[in-house]
């Protein structure tokens, strides 16, 4: 799962919601570093990224991908991911998408002294660019999924995965409600026991 759908599988807690975006920044124990809440966000964070690892559904769309993207495969299929959410966000939340990214820049930019140094610079492109907003365009999506693909460090042709996209959409967003639902369902029995 990419910024996105980590973001909502939060719930409504702020602090919780910061710990879940900042969760791939901080290794190993740091997290313990870090306030309550945030700790809590860090371990969801990590939670969410093994049910998704080990789901049928996205370990089939890794798999499509992978012939052409090799590694960067799960990469994509998490940006994917993200663009469904944004584009279906009203089925999952009453807020439009564009007051929700909003009232998260604000809050992460109010607390961004907690965020990792590493995290600073791409908070900040987040923002800028407002990626979160512009995952719901796959115009946009090939420009940050080309971004993204000046910065790897093997050829990954990750824009190219828009057209792929494009030609699978109907299968792809459906295998999304599926998956979607379930890691739902995962997440608020994560939320319960925190």
């Amino acid at each position: 799962m990419n910024y996105l759908a980590h973001l909502y599988l939060s719930g409504d807690d702020d602090a919780l919601r910061l710990g879940n975006f900042m969760g791939d920044s901080i290794k190993g124990n740091a997290y313990t570093n870090y306030p309550e809440k945030i700790q809590q966000g860090v371990l969801l964070h990590r939670a969410i990224d093994s049910y998704t690892d080990a789901h049928p559904i996205y370990k089939a769309h890794v798999r499509w991908l992978f012939p052409t993207h090799r590694h960067y495969s799960r990469v994509i299929v998490d940006v994917l991911y993200d663009h469904v959410l944004a584009v279906h966000w009203q089925r999952y939340h009453e807020d439009s998408l564009a007051n929700y990214t909003q009232t998260f820049y604000a809050y992460a930019t109010h607390h961004s002294a907690l965020m990792p140094k590493s995290l600073h610079g791409r908070f900040d492109a987040m923002k800028k660019y407002n990626w979160l907003l512009g995952y719901a365009d796959l115009k946009q999506l090939g420009v940050l999924l080309e971004q993204m693909s000046m910065r790897t460090r093997f050829p990954s042709q990750l824009h190219k995965s828009v057209a792929q996209l494009q030609a699978n959409y109907t299968s792809f967003e459906s295998d999304f409600f599926t998956f979607f639902s379930d890691i739902k369902t995962y997440t608020q029995k994560k939320l319960a026991n925190l």
